[in-house]
Parts: C-alpha cells; sequence; structure tokens
C-alpha cells in the first residue's frame, strides 16, 4: 500500500522547521534565540513543535526538564 502523501506545512510551521534543520537538535528557548526577530511567544513556538511533532516532520526526547527537539535526517520535500 502507497504511502498518504503529506500536506503542506504551513509557513509558521515550516520557518520553525528550517531553523530546526539548520541548526540541530535544540529547545523551544533556544529556538526563540534562533528566530530572535521573531515576536512570537515562547509558548507559540511550543505549539508549533507540537504540531510538527503530531504530524511526524519531528520529534522529542527528554533532557532534563526539557524537551529537546530533533528533525529526522530528511529534509521534506512537499513543504
Amino acid at each position: 500500500m502507497a504511502r498518504k502523501p503529506r500536506k503542506p506545512i504551513p509557513d509558521a510551521e515550516l520557518e520553525v522547521l528550517q531553523a530546526l534543520w539548520d541548526g540541530g537538535p535544540t529547545t523551544v528557548r533556544d529556538l526563540l534565540e534562533r528566530l530572535a526577530g521573531d515576536e512570537r511567544a515562547y509558548t507559540t513556538i511550543q505549539t508549533l513543535l507540537n504540531r510538527l511533532e503530531h504530524k511526524g516532520y519531528v520529534r522529542s526526547r527528554k533532557d532534563g526538564r526539557a524537551l529537546v527537539y530533533l528533525s529526522p535526517p530528511w529534509r521534506a520535500t512537499n513543504c
């Protein structure tokens, strides 16, 4: 059975995903620093990462009290 194609990622999620691809594994707080010119709140970035994780574009692992988000080694082609 063929794999169902993923829906395109909204621009806000794609921006976060690209920052994750460019900088590697990160926490929400560190990602906020990477997106320094962005006026989004911590909780907004966290929500976008949670959505990306639910869609299968990123995964997370616990590191102390923080979650570290990781992108798969491949880049999505249908974004």
